[in-house]
């Protein structure tokens, strides 16, 4: 669900629904949010437009990415999470989840 801040809340702008690939689907539910949070990305930039946009995901995206123990990950897919997730100026991610 793509929010946007209106006033005191949060109100949805769209919504995107897609399954992942198999490739994905076979990865541990961890790595799972990491590719669920680039295809919602890469989905969502014709509206964001490189607007500020803040990333909120179960799990530590950045910190999955960073370790390098992603071993069932190819360098290929692991690069271009990496360029979605973390690589744009316009992106933040939440620290913590309610």
């Amino acid at each position: 669900v793509l929010l946007q801040k209106h006033g005191d809340e949060q109100r949805s702008v769209a919504f995107y629904s897609k399954k992942l690939d198999q490739v994905a689907q076979a990865l541990s539910v961890c790595v799972q949010a990491v590719s669920a949070a680039a295809l919602a990305v890469s989905c969502s930039a014709d509206v964001v437009l490189f607007h500020p946009l803040v990333l909120l995901v179960p799990h530590a995206a950045d910190v999955l990415l960073f370790q390098g123990r992603l071993g069932l990950l190819s360098p290929a897919r692991h690069l271009s999470y990496t360029a979605v997730l973390i690589s744009q100026p316009h992106m933040g991610r939440c620290n913590i989840l309610n």
